[in-house]
């Protein structure tokens, strides 16, 4: 029972830093058939911070354009695509 208590206190704790931080669903739960990003930020990150980038375009399961970010403390931060910064880190790494 207790066991049990601490997996849902848990998994509470993963739903509520996923919408305040902008993280991605995929580092929570298994995509499945929605969005992967509850909330997008448009805080700036490091370059330094970042270890990838995934753009997935707006399809039939999510009418969003998503970009997550993996950083390197493993964390999966979901960004406005619209952000200037994002703009202008899209196109750095779209030159290399």
């Amino acid at each position: 029972m207790k066991g049990l208590v601490v997996i849902l206190t848990l998994a509470l704790v993963a739903t509520n830093l996923a919408t305040v931080h902008g993280l991605a669903m995929e580092a929570i739960v298994t995509h499945v058939g929605r969005c992967r990003c509850l909330k997008q930020t448009s805080s700036p990150f490091s370059p330094r911070q970042l270890k990838s980038i995934q753009v997935f375009p707006h399809g039939m399961q999510c009418q969003n354009t998503e970009i997550i970010l993996t950083l390197k403390n493993k964390w999966k931060v979901c960004v406005d695509p619209s952000a200037p910064w994002v703009q202008e880190l899209l196109k750095v790494v779209t030159k290399r």
